[in-house]
């Protein structure tokens, strides 16, 4: 005998006849894993709607191109309502990448546009630059989601600057992994630097994370402050340039920077010292001119 639903929304065990409500079956459907809630999904359609709800409010690690897939068809269905419960959205990019970029990205991008993604509040994107070079059209996709609280960048370059210029969100920590910026050119460097590419955020901001950045700032740029910025942490840093940040953080109460020692730029093949004294008089002098 198949499970009945009662005029009360109760389900009715075909074994012990004994009634579970449907607030008893959502409350169950929050504790268990997400296959079994797949499973509830597929026995009715108002467990099918509660289902879809746990599963979005658990956010999404997407790192295939059948992931991604699948991820979009979950969120187009029930005409886009499951996009109001999605509270995380990672994205690790799929190799080959061009696999994404013709088959998916325009959905990716059309999704992002037409749903609403009212609890979404964190980003998390892989390998960002490359994915905003490629497809342009996915800066203002992912610029105008409102909501987002926390967002992480990995692989920042102007691309990456871009979207946090013009994103509608007021995030309140932000996370930028930088990958070969120093090699760019001034203007590049000037445009990816933290302090330029959260010029629109300055306001919300509370709490930075930068790893793998050392480059200067050109000092005559025209910049507001980073003043509600509280907590700072420079990671993987292997020679620190701090004289923007003292510029323009003005407010900070906790400070982390974590370097890393490159042995082997630093002696040569017996072993002797051959540190670039003269490099680093130079960053010395950056760090100073910051202060004056």
């Amino acid at each position: 005998m198949a499970n009945r639903v009662t005029g009360v929304n109760m389900v009715v065990n075909p074994r012990t006849m004994l009634p579970l409500s449907f607030d008893v079956l959502a409350t169950i459907l929050v504790f268990s894993e997400s296959r079994e809630v797949s499973r509830f999904m597929q026995t009715c359609r108002i467990l099918c709607h509660e289902g879809a709800k746990v599963l979005a409010r658990r956010g999404t690690w997407l790192d295939s191109l059948q992931r991604i897939s699948s991820f979009l068809r979950f969120m187009e269905a029930e005409g886009r309502s499951r996009c109001q419960y999605l509270s995380d959205l990672c994205i690790v990019m799929p190799y080959p990448y061009h696999a994404l970029i013709h088959e998916v990205e325009h959905a990716l991008a059309g999704l992002l546009r037409a749903g609403s993604f009212r609890s979404l509040t964190r980003l998390y994107l892989d390998s960002a630059d490359l994915i905003f070079a490629h497809t342009p059209e996915l800066i203002p996709a992912f610029a105008i989601i409102p909501s987002f609280q926390h967002i992480t960048l990995e692989g920042c370059g102007p691309p990456a600057a871009k979207f946090l210029q013009v994103t509608k969100s007021k995030p309140t920590f932000v996370e930028l992994i930088y990958d070969g910026i120093s090699n760019e050119d001034p203007s590049a460097r000037n445009e990816s630097h933290p302090i330029v590419a959260l010029q629109n955020v300055r306001a919300s901001l509370q709490r930075l994370c930068v790893t793998e950045f050392a480059s200067p700032l050109d000092r005559n740029l025209s910049l507001e402050p980073l003043v509600n910025l509280d907590t700072l942490v420079l990671d993987r840093t292997e020679r620190p340039v701090l004289g923007p940040y003292i510029r323009y953080c003005p407010n900070l109460r906790h400070l982390k920077i974590t370097t890393f020692y490159n042995y082997e730029s630093t002696v040569d093949e017996d072993g002797n010292d051959i540190m670039d004294s003269d490099r680093l008089d130079k960053l010395r002098s950056i760090n100073v001119a910051y202060q004056r």
